[in-house]
């Protein structure tokens, strides 16, 4: 009737296995006066995950990588897909490119929709230097969009802390013997030039 307002609802089915992540619906309405047809569409966004390695947030840090020390690689897996990911395989080794001794190893995480996990590998005895490695991820069970992330490879350089911790001891000598000469060269000059240093 004239100036009456209806609604309707509806679902949308999307196939199990898609990867698309969002599709256009075309609306009609066709009036049985003399009204033209009226059309809209709307942008309907479709659950499948997307996995994303967050390659410049892993952990441990450069600054903070200590070698021949035990530690924890601190690996974030970010979902920017609105379905989550509840069964993801994460695994890390060396990248055969490089030098690094560092063998296979894997754990199994859930990525929530729209959120962040960390998958956890511990390491030990990694000597100084550039430690290549590559992150793998295996997502099973969960329709993933095609832009998600298959691998990275990421470098962290390790370095003694033992050698870091004598730099500041090392600058304060610096700073100390350049007041010392200063001083010195104060004196000299307020004595004249018979003065000693």
């Amino acid at each position: 009737a004239a100036d009456d307002d209806r609604s309707q609802s509806f679902r949308i089915f999307a196939a199990t296995i898609s990867t698309v992540d969002s599709c256009d619906i075309e609306f009609t309405a066709d009036s049985e006066g003399d009204f033209e047809t009226q059309s809209a569409s709307t942008e309907a966004l479709i659950s499948v995950a997307k996995i994303v390695i967050d390659k410049s947030a892993i952990e441990p840090r450069d600054a903070d990588a200590e070698a021949n020390a035990d530690g924890i690689f601190r690996i974030p897996i970010r979902n920017d897909g609105f379905l989550t990911a509840s069964d993801v395989i994460v695994y890390l080794e060396a990248d055969e490119l490089g030098n690094t001794d560092y063998s296979q190893k894997q754990v199994t995480i859930v990525v929530p929709a729209n959120g962040v996990a960390y998958a956890e590998f511990p390491y030990a005895d990694l000597p100084p230097g550039p430690a290549r490695l590559k992150v793998t991820v295996d997502v099973i069970g969960t329709p993933v969009h095609p832009d998600s992330a298959e691998s990275e490879i990421f470098t962290t350089t390790f370095s003694n802390m033992a050698d870091d911790d004598e730099s500041p001891v090392l600058m304060f000598v610096i700073v100390t013997l350049t007041i010392l000469v200063l001083y010195g060269g104060y004196k000299t000059a307020k004595k004249g030039s018979s003065g000693r240093f």
